[in-house]
């Protein structure tokens, strides 16, 4: 039986749209952010779009153009679409951090760990149910890689892949393994079945490795600007070819469990003298946070690194 990618209300109860994710891979939450302010982002986007000619070999179907650095090109990036706080409701599900970020999400005390009655039922509870939604998986989780992907008429299908394909031989794909990874893909402009809307072969997040999606199981990201798409980093997924006259528009970007290695150099693409222009939680979503053990630095606060503060154990 065939499966509909779901699509749910911006206020839509979270509860109904992480239970579409965890099920299906993948989901639409419509109108986030208001057209006009997608336009005025991807306005800010054009000139450099503009400035490349459509490529990107067969991995990207050939007609693509694409921007990275995305949060540092601007503060109304990380205003409207990170720190969108249905983004966060969302991600906060998915990765299960110690530390979540949404508004709604419990306050945690500074460098909290999980305690040993706490470990103990959380190991428990994996070797019953490996795929269970407990947690943490993480302390924190931020940005891993972020930009613009612009598809031009005239290419072909990109190759269904996995975002945690970029692990690879390190971390084999494993359905039972928790997630890792969150991709959010907004409409900067409207998704179309010609223009070439993303492409994801619903349930294959929990497909044994190998096993390759036949036709009739991808469904296609259709949506208005403003939308935007969520599939889990064991989705497969691709930008779909463009048969229509105009190119479409889609703002990226991904999350990432704190203790794997971004894919874009967050530290290198948003500096700190640019960060400390963002607001804190960017800042933080930024990587200028770190765990009790993991990417601390002496003399610098633990939770906003861009400050001075103690910070690890020398």
């Amino acid at each position: 039986m065939r499966r509909c990618l779901q699509s749910f209300k911006k206020h839509s109860p979270i509860g109904d749209i992480v239970d579409a994710l965890w099920s299906d891979g993948a989901v639409i939450v419509q109108n986030l952010v208001a057209p006009d302010t997608m336009s005025r982002l991807t306005a800010q986007l054009e000139p450099v779009l503009a400035s490349e000619d459509p490529g990107g070999g067969e991995f990207f179907g050939y007609r693509k153009k694409s921007v990275g650095r995305l949060f540092a090109r601007g503060r109304e990036f990380s205003e409207h679409l990170l720190m969108n706080e249905r983004v966060l409701e969302i991600a906060d599900a998915t990765l299960l951090p110690e530390f979540p970020m949404a508004v709604t999400a419990p306050k945690q005390k500074r460098a909290q760990t999980v305690d040993n009655a706490e470990w103990a039922t959380y190991k428990k509870e994996r070797e019953i149910s490996p795929s269970s939604h407990i947690g943490p998986n993480c302390h924190h989780y931020r940005v891993n890689v972020s930009g613009a992907l612009q598809v031009w008429p005239g290419g072909v299908n990109q190759p269904l892949h996995r975002e945690m394909g970029n692990y690879r031989p390190y971390l084999q794909h494993d359905p039972h393994r928790p997630e890792w990874i969150l991709a959010i893909n907004w409409a900067g402009t409207d998704f179309t079945a010609t223009n070439g809307a993303t492409r994801l072969a619903l349930g294959s997040h929990r497909w044994n490795d190998g096993r390759e999606a036949q036709e009739h199981e991808v469904e296609k990201a259709i949506m208005a600007k403003g939308s935007a798409v969520f599939w889990l980093g064991k989705t497969l997924h691709g930008l779909g070819a463009n048969t229509d006259t105009k190119p479409r528009t889609g703002i990226l970007f991904t999350m990432v469990v704190n203790w794997l290695a971004t894919e874009e150099n967050q530290f290198l693409a948003v500096p700190p003298d640019l960060a400390r222009g963002l607001p804190e939680k960017a800042q933080q979503l930024l990587g200028y946070r770190s765990s009790p053990t993991l990417g601390w630095v002496g003399g610098l606060d633990q939770e906003n690194m861009l400050i001075d503060g103690k910070s690890g154990p020398l």
